[in-house]
């Protein structure tokens, strides 16, 4: 798995241009779906926001997609 890995990032980190094209089609998120509470973020001091999560999974992803809906940016093909 490593070799194949390594022969798709590896032109990549030489020359990222197409992966930055592609990336400027995309909408300007990326979730990568690891709701690891470590991963979601840190709070001002650089901690990790594991201590709590305040709401659901379900009520995070509602919640982002209200917000991006607000702004105009349409989810519902998603």
């Amino acid at each position: 798995m490593a070799p194949a890995a390594a022969a798709v990032v590896t032109p990549l980190a030489l020359d990222p241009g197409s992966l930055a094209e592609a990336l400027a089609k995309a909408p300007r998120t990326f979730v990568h779906g690891n709701w690891k509470l470590d991963n979601l973020g840190t709070d001002d001091a650089w901690r990790s926001t594991a201590a709590a999560c305040p709401q659901s999974k379900e009520e995070s992803i509602d919640g982002y997609r209200r917000a991006l809906e607000d702004l105009g940016i349409g989810t519902a093909h998603w």
